[in-house]
C-alpha cells in the first residue's frame, strides 16, 4: 500500500460494548462531526456490485451491517481490497477515491454515513472521467 492510498482511508476498529440483548459495536467518536446524510446500500445476491463511482468532496464511514462485503478502492495507478464484516470495522473515505462494493456470499447491506446531502455535481461516475480529474490534483 503506498503513502498515496493511505491518505485516502482508515479502517477504523468498531468497539463492542455489552448490551442487555447482546453486543452493540459503536464508532465514536465518529471520524467528523458534519454527518449530513445515512442510507443503506442493499445487494441483494452475491456478487452483486454496487458504487463503481468516485467523490470530489464528499467524506464517507461505510459499516457493513448484514452480510459480508468486499471494497475494492483505487486510484488510477493503485487499488487495495478490503473485507468489511458486520460488527468488527468501519471504513472511513476521504474524497477523491474510486470505490466498488460487493457482496460477497449472499445478500447483504452496507450503511454509509456521508458528510454531505446528496449532491450529483460531486460525483465522478465515469472511469476515465475520474482518471482525468484524479490527474488535475497534482498540478
Amino acid at each position: 500500500m503506498t503513502e498515496e492510498m493511505t491518505q485516502l482511508w482508515r479502517l477504523v476498529a468498531l468497539d463492542q460494548v455489552a448490551g442487555p440483548a447482546g453486543p452493540v459495536s459503536v464508532l465514536e467518536p465518529m471520524p467528523w462531526t458534519d454527518v449530513r446524510r445515512i442510507y443503506l446500500c442493499h445487494l441483494d445476491t452475491a456478487g452483486t456490485v454496487g458504487g463503481r463511482h468516485a467523490h470530489r468532496s464528499l467524506r464517507q464511514v461505510m459499516i457493513a451491517v448484514g452480510g459480508a462485503i468486499s471494497i475494492t478502492l483505487r486510484t488510477p495507478t493503485k487499488q487495495v481490497v478490503h473485507l468489511l464484516r458486520p460488527q468488527h470495522e468501519a471504513l472511513v473515505l476521504g474524497p477523491g477515491l474510486w470505490r466498488e462494493y460487493a457482496a460477497v456470499d449472499g445478500p447483504a447491506t452496507l450503511m454509509v454515513a456521508a458528510s454531505e446531502e446528496f449532491r450529483e455535481d460531486d460525483y465522478l461516475r465515469s472511469w476515465q472521467e475520474y482518471c482525468e480529474w484524479f490527474r488535475t490534483l497534482g498540478e
